[in-house]
Protein backbone atom coordinates (compact mmCIF):
# COMPACT_ATOMS: atom_id res chain seq x y z
CA UNK A 1 0.00 0.00 0.00
CA UNK A 2 1.24 3.57 -1.12
CA UNK A 3 2.36 5.80 2.00
CA UNK A 4 0.88 8.74 0.00
CA UNK A 5 -2.93 7.04 -1.34
CA UNK A 6 -4.12 10.48 -1.87
CA UNK A 7 -1.44 11.06 -4.71
CA UNK A 8 -1.50 7.08 -5.83
CA UNK A 9 -5.07 7.99 -6.59
CA UNK A 10 -5.01 10.81 -8.31
CA UNK A 11 -2.67 9.96 -10.47
CA UNK A 12 -4.41 6.65 -11.55
CA UNK A 13 -7.42 9.01 -12.13
CA UNK A 14 -5.30 11.24 -14.23
CA UNK A 15 -4.51 8.30 -16.40
CA UNK A 16 -7.87 7.08 -16.39
CA UNK A 17 -8.82 10.41 -17.64
CA UNK A 18 -6.63 10.83 -20.32
CA UNK A 19 -7.22 7.42 -21.76
CA UNK A 20 -10.46 8.13 -22.01
CA UNK A 21 -10.52 11.43 -23.21
CA UNK A 22 -11.12 12.64 -26.85
CA UNK A 23 -8.61 15.11 -28.25
CA UNK A 24 -10.96 17.79 -27.71
CA UNK A 25 -11.38 17.57 -24.64
CA UNK A 26 -7.79 17.14 -23.73
CA UNK A 27 -7.41 20.21 -25.61
CA UNK A 28 -9.90 22.05 -23.66
CA UNK A 29 -8.73 20.34 -19.98
CA UNK A 30 -4.76 21.38 -21.29
CA UNK A 31 -6.01 24.63 -22.07
CA UNK A 32 -7.82 25.22 -18.56
CA UNK A 33 -4.80 24.25 -16.64
CA UNK A 34 -2.59 26.92 -18.82
CA UNK A 35 -5.16 29.25 -17.52
CA UNK A 36 -4.48 28.43 -14.09
CA UNK A 37 -0.92 28.38 -14.71
CA UNK A 38 -0.65 31.91 -16.03
CA UNK A 39 -3.19 32.95 -13.21
CA UNK A 40 -1.27 31.79 -10.56
CA UNK A 41 2.17 33.04 -11.95
CA UNK A 42 1.29 36.70 -11.98
CA UNK A 43 -1.28 36.36 -8.65
CA UNK A 44 -0.29 37.65 -4.91
CA UNK A 45 -1.56 34.26 -3.69
CA UNK A 46 -1.43 33.94 0.13
CA UNK A 47 1.41 32.69 1.90
CA UNK A 48 2.82 30.88 5.09
CA UNK A 49 2.41 33.54 7.74
CA UNK A 50 -0.09 35.79 6.43
CA UNK A 51 -3.45 36.19 7.99
CA UNK A 52 -6.17 33.83 6.38
CA UNK A 53 -8.85 36.61 5.29
CA UNK A 54 -12.32 36.37 7.44
CA UNK A 55 -14.91 35.25 5.94
CA UNK A 56 -19.02 34.07 6.17
CA UNK A 57 -20.27 31.36 4.17
CA UNK A 58 -23.40 29.49 4.27
CA UNK A 59 -22.39 25.80 5.02
CA UNK A 60 -24.37 22.58 3.23
CA UNK A 61 -27.81 23.26 5.11
CA UNK A 62 -27.58 27.14 4.70
CA UNK A 63 -26.22 27.89 7.99
CA UNK A 64 -23.35 30.85 8.28
CA UNK A 65 -20.18 29.69 9.07
CA UNK A 66 -17.52 32.32 10.40
CA UNK A 67 -13.87 31.43 9.82
CA UNK A 68 -13.16 33.49 13.56
CA UNK A 69 -16.20 31.17 15.25
CA UNK A 70 -14.48 28.32 13.87
CA UNK A 71 -10.88 29.43 15.22
CA UNK A 72 -12.26 29.88 18.38
CA UNK A 73 -11.98 25.25 18.46
CA UNK A 74 -8.87 25.34 16.98
CA UNK A 75 -7.52 25.26 13.84
CA UNK A 76 -8.88 24.93 10.44
CA UNK A 77 -7.98 22.60 7.31
CA UNK A 78 -9.04 24.61 4.35
CA UNK A 79 -9.45 23.02 1.10
CA UNK A 80 -10.74 24.90 -1.87
CA UNK A 81 -11.94 23.00 -4.56
CA UNK A 82 -13.61 23.40 -7.89
CA UNK A 83 -16.96 21.43 -7.92
CA UNK A 84 -19.29 17.86 -7.30
CA UNK A 85 -17.89 17.49 -11.32
CA UNK A 86 -13.94 17.35 -10.72
CA UNK A 87 -12.87 13.69 -10.23
CA UNK A 88 -9.95 14.74 -8.56
CA UNK A 89 -11.97 17.03 -5.79
CA UNK A 90 -14.48 14.17 -5.41
CA UNK A 91 -11.04 12.06 -4.49
CA UNK A 92 -9.25 14.78 -2.32
CA UNK A 93 -12.17 15.14 -0.46
CA UNK A 94 -12.92 11.49 0.20
CA UNK A 95 -9.30 11.00 1.38
CA UNK A 96 -10.29 13.77 4.03
CA UNK A 97 -13.36 12.74 5.07
CA UNK A 98 -10.91 9.36 5.38
CA UNK A 99 -8.61 11.41 7.91
CA UNK A 100 -11.03 13.66 9.73
CA UNK A 101 -11.15 11.06 12.87
CA UNK A 102 -7.03 12.00 12.70
CA UNK A 103 -7.64 16.30 12.47
CA UNK A 104 -10.38 15.84 15.36
CA UNK A 105 -7.62 14.22 17.59
CA UNK A 106 -5.21 17.18 16.87
CA UNK A 107 -8.09 19.90 17.49
CA UNK A 108 -8.65 20.82 13.99
CA UNK A 109 -12.23 20.67 11.65
CA UNK A 110 -11.95 20.51 8.05
CA UNK A 111 -13.81 23.28 5.80
CA UNK A 112 -14.08 22.31 2.56
CA UNK A 113 -14.96 25.52 -0.20
CA UNK A 114 -16.06 25.98 -3.25
CA UNK A 115 -18.05 28.73 -5.52
CA UNK A 116 -20.76 25.81 -5.76
CA UNK A 117 -24.38 27.09 -5.38
CA UNK A 118 -25.59 25.63 -1.84
CA UNK A 119 -27.84 23.05 -2.82
CA UNK A 120 -24.91 21.70 -5.01
CA UNK A 121 -22.94 21.82 -1.92
CA UNK A 122 -25.37 19.47 -0.28
CA UNK A 123 -26.04 17.07 -3.18
CA UNK A 124 -22.03 16.88 -3.09
CA UNK A 125 -21.56 16.43 0.72
CA UNK A 126 -24.60 13.87 0.69
CA UNK A 127 -22.96 11.92 -2.37
CA UNK A 128 -19.32 11.96 -0.81
CA UNK A 129 -20.90 11.22 3.02
CA UNK A 130 -18.86 14.18 4.09
CA UNK A 131 -19.44 14.81 7.58
CA UNK A 132 -17.70 17.92 7.43
CA UNK A 133 -18.58 21.40 6.65
CA UNK A 134 -18.95 22.41 3.21
CA UNK A 135 -18.98 25.88 2.53
CA UNK A 136 -20.33 27.81 -0.70
CA UNK A 137 -18.53 30.74 -1.89
CA UNK A 138 -20.76 31.71 -4.58
CA UNK A 139 -19.13 35.52 -5.90
CA UNK A 140 -15.87 33.90 -5.34
CA UNK A 141 -14.64 36.90 -3.02
CA UNK A 142 -12.64 34.72 -0.72
CA UNK A 143 -11.13 32.90 -3.59
CA UNK A 144 -10.36 36.52 -4.91
CA UNK A 145 -9.11 37.59 -1.38
CA UNK A 146 -6.74 34.08 -1.36
CA UNK A 147 -5.60 35.57 -5.07
CA UNK A 148 -6.45 32.17 -6.64
CA UNK A 149 -9.79 32.77 -8.04
CA UNK A 150 -9.42 32.72 -12.66
CA UNK A 151 -11.96 33.68 -14.85
CA UNK A 152 -12.28 31.19 -17.43
CA UNK A 153 -12.09 33.21 -20.72
CA UNK A 154 -15.29 33.46 -23.53
CA UNK A 155 -13.60 31.38 -26.10
CA UNK A 156 -13.84 28.04 -23.40
CA UNK A 157 -17.15 28.78 -22.01
CA UNK A 158 -18.56 26.45 -24.57
CA UNK A 159 -16.27 23.54 -23.95
CA UNK A 160 -16.61 24.02 -20.50
CA UNK A 161 -20.23 23.60 -20.03
CA UNK A 162 -20.33 20.69 -22.77
CA UNK A 163 -17.64 18.24 -21.08
CA UNK A 164 -17.64 19.54 -17.63
CA UNK A 165 -20.85 20.41 -17.00
CA UNK A 166 -23.22 23.13 -17.87
CA UNK A 167 -21.79 26.22 -15.39
CA UNK A 168 -25.21 27.90 -14.67
CA UNK A 169 -26.65 24.42 -13.10
CA UNK A 170 -23.65 24.30 -10.66
CA UNK A 171 -22.58 28.17 -10.22
CA UNK A 172 -23.35 31.89 -10.42
CA UNK A 173 -24.00 31.95 -13.64
CA UNK A 174 -23.27 35.37 -14.41
CA UNK A 175 -19.53 34.56 -12.74
CA UNK A 176 -17.61 31.92 -15.13
CA UNK A 177 -15.03 32.00 -12.04
CA UNK A 178 -13.62 28.81 -10.38
CA UNK A 179 -10.87 28.84 -7.81
CA UNK A 180 -7.23 27.19 -8.17
CA UNK A 181 -7.58 24.18 -6.25
CA UNK A 182 -5.30 24.78 -2.93
CA UNK A 183 -5.18 23.70 0.63
CA UNK A 184 -4.07 25.70 3.94
CA UNK A 185 -3.72 25.20 7.50
CA UNK A 186 -4.88 27.93 9.46
CA UNK A 187 -3.78 28.06 13.39
CA UNK A 188 -5.59 29.69 16.26
CA UNK A 189 -4.14 32.99 15.78
CA UNK A 190 -5.54 32.97 12.05
CA UNK A 191 -2.08 32.74 10.39
CA UNK A 192 -1.76 29.96 7.33
CA UNK A 193 1.32 27.57 8.76
CA UNK A 194 0.74 25.45 5.39
CA UNK A 195 -0.51 26.52 2.05
CA UNK A 196 -0.97 24.39 -1.27
CA UNK A 197 -2.06 26.02 -4.07
CA UNK A 198 -1.20 23.62 -7.77
CA UNK A 199 -2.64 24.50 -11.52
CA UNK A 200 -2.65 20.87 -11.83
CA UNK A 201 -5.80 20.18 -10.61
CA UNK A 202 -4.44 16.58 -10.20
CA UNK A 203 -1.82 17.38 -7.39
CA UNK A 204 -3.52 17.55 -4.20
CA UNK A 205 -2.49 18.26 -0.47
CA UNK A 206 -1.51 14.35 0.97
CA UNK A 207 -3.53 14.14 4.42
CA UNK A 208 -0.87 13.22 5.80
CA UNK A 209 1.30 16.16 5.44
CA UNK A 210 -1.53 18.12 7.19
CA UNK A 211 -1.37 16.15 9.50
CA UNK A 212 2.08 16.86 10.31
CA UNK A 213 2.03 19.92 10.67
CA UNK A 214 -0.66 20.01 12.68
CA UNK A 215 1.03 18.26 14.98
CA UNK A 216 4.37 20.26 14.66
CA UNK A 217 2.31 23.57 15.44
CA UNK A 218 0.50 21.26 18.45
CA UNK A 219 3.87 20.84 20.05
CA UNK A 220 5.30 24.16 19.64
Amino acid sequence: MSDRPLEAALRTARAEQSAEMSAEVQSLDEALCDEFRRALESADTLQVGDLFPEFELPDQVGAPVRGSDLLKLGPIVVSLYRGLWCPYCQLELRHLAMHRPEFHAEGAQIVAISPQTPDRTLTMAQKLLLDFRVLSDTDGELARRLGVLVKIPEHLRKGFDEHYAPFADRYRADAYCLPIPGSYVVDTSGRVVYAQVNPDPSVRAEPADILQVLRIHRST
